[in-house]
């Protein structure tokens, strides 16, 4: 699903001609750095993923929800984790929307952990979501980055957001996408909808 995010974000942007290859990392960068450069952001990404969500998911939500109400719970969780993700006082990306995309994505990761009531498949998305960036040489990430393809993004910055910070609309339609699938399979599994719910 991170995976799919990042995708979703990617197609309108290219469609605008916002989102370009201009080549391959080997193009960049020399080849005996592929090995070190592709484990270092695969254990890197796995490693933002599971300190976070152990962090945000599997301790705060909990604990708030042993005290309160599971929707007291994953309101303050998901702001509590879009405060510590905020891009700053820049000029080219305003701050409220770096706060509302990482609030939003809290809110995505809360209900994927309701879903199953366990972190593996949260992980999995805060995984993959970086990952895939990396690969594809999406918002944020430069030459010496990219595992995978070079890319030059640009556009309005509420859209595409071309130096991160938070997540601009395109990347907050992925996130839609990603939350309804998840209500989805939580329906078919026949889970309570109300504990789902809360958190869409």
């Amino acid at each position: 699903m991170g995976s799919l995010i990042q995708i979703i974000s990617i197609l309108p942007a290219s469609l605008f001609g916002w989102y370009q290859v201009v080549g391959y990392s080997w193009q960049f960068n020399p080849a005996s750095i592929f090995g070190p450069a592709f484990f270092y952001a695969f254990f890197f990404c796995a490693e933002i993923g599971v300190i976070e969500e152990v962090m945000f998911r599997g301790f705060l939500l909990q604990i708030i929800n042993d005290r309160h109400s599971l929707k007291t719970a994953v309101v303050i969780s998901s702001v509590v984790f879009g405060l510590l993700h905020f891009g700053g006082l820049r000029s080219d990306f305003p701050w409220y929307m770096s706060l509302v995309s990482a609030t939003l994505t809290g809110f995505l990761f809360a209900q994927a952990f309701l879903v199953h009531r366990n972190l593996l498949l949260p992980i999995g998305i805060h995984f993959s979501w970086h990952f895939t960036a990396r690969l594809l040489g999406d918002v944020g990430v430069g030459p010496n980055e990219a595992m995978f393809l070079v890319t030059e993004v640009k556009g309005p910055v509420l859209l595409v957001n071309p130096r991160s910070g938070g997540a601009g609309i395109f990347e907050l339609v992925g996130v839609a996408v990603a939350s309804l699938s998840l209500y989805w399979m939580a329906k078919r599994k026949g889970k309570d909808r109300s504990r789902i719910k809360v958190a869409l």
